[in-house]
C-alpha cells in the first residue's frame, strides 16, 4: 500500500497505466514485417514475390518498430515479400 493512500480518493493518484505512446507518425513509407528483412554478408535483403517467382532484393532500411522495418530504398510500395529465407531452400539443392 502507498503511504497516505488509505482512501479511494487518495488511491486514484496511484493508478498504474499500461499502454503505447506514439511519438511519430510517418506517411508514404514502405514498411515490411521485421522477419521479412534478412541479413546477408552484403547487407539486408527481402525476397520479393512476383508472378514469375521470387528474387532477393537488396534494400536499405530506416526506422525500426517492434513489428515492422522501414525500407528506404530497393523496394516499391505494393511489393509482396516473403517472411522466410527462400534462398536457403535453393542453396542446398
Amino acid at each position: 500500500m502507498y503511504p497516505g493512500a488509505e482512501t479511494p480518493e487518495a488511491r486514484q493518484g496511484c493508478v498504474r497505466f499500461s499502454g503505447q505512446v506514439e511519438y511519430q507518425r510517418r506517411r508514404d513509407v514502405v514498411a515490411v514485417p521485421v522477419d521479412a528483412v534478412l541479413p546477408t554478408p552484403s547487407g539486408p535483403v527481402v525476397y520479393r514475390r512476383s508472378l514469375t517467382g521470387t528474387a532477393a532484393i537488396a534494400v536499405a532500411t530506416g526506422a525500426r518498430h517492434l513489428e515492422s522495418v522501414e525500407i528506404v530504398s530497393g523496394l516499391a510500395a505494393g511489393a509482396v515479400v516473403s517472411r522466410r529465407d527462400l534462398g536457403a531452400a535453393t542453396e542446398g539443392s
